[in-house]
């Protein structure tokens, strides 16, 4: 028996993908259902053929260094919720001393400068990429306040996250 799942949940989804895939009792999930679950879930776009698959932190920064790939692999899992570069040394067994020469030396900025640029790339995705608010972006990428967000943001792409979305904005 097979169940066409028009706006499947993601447990929904889970329990469709844990099946096998010949599998007569697998649900069919519809391009509404896969539009319903993409809404759901914050994804990249599909690469083109054309593209090639991102590298792992290492071989973007061209080093691997353990403790640095793990505190670059800590901040885009806490993307929503910051945690100050300290405590992230800490975790990693690093001193903050450590963990910014580090940063210095294979990043060429502060882990702090580099967690903001991180924060701030991730909140154009969704500009561009969801429907969300700009204050619900702000909020998914660890603002606390529009403003303090907006400000960053035109400081670093030179635009407002208002106009990035075509959003009007009254000039004073």
């Amino acid at each position: 028996m097979t169940e066409a799942l028009d706006a499947p949940s993601i447990s929904q989804v889970a329990v469709a993908l844990s099946r096998k895939p010949n599998s007569d009792e697998a649900p069919r999930i519809t391009a509404t259902g896969r539009g319903a679950v993409a809404e759901q879930i914050v994804h990249s776009p599909v690469r083109s053929p054309a593209e090639v698959q991102r590298p792992s932190h290492g071989a973007r920064i061209g080093m691997r260094h353990p403790k640095l790939t793990r505190v670059l692999e800590q901040m885009e899992e806490r993307i929503e919720n910051p945690v100050s570069p300290s405590q992230l040394a800490r975790e990693t067994g690093l001193s903050t001393r450590q963990l910014e020469r580090l940063f210095r030396r294979y990043l060429g900025r502060s882990p702090k400068r580099y967690y903001l640029e991180l924060r701030l790339k991730q909140a154009r995705n969704f500009l561009l990429q969801t429907d969300m608010s700009v204050i619900e972006v702000a909020v998914a990428c660890g603002f606390t306040s529009a403003s303090h967000f907006s400000k960053c943001y035109r400081g670093f792409f030179a635009t407002t996250p208002y106009r990035e979305r075509g959003i009007p904005t009254r000039e004073t």
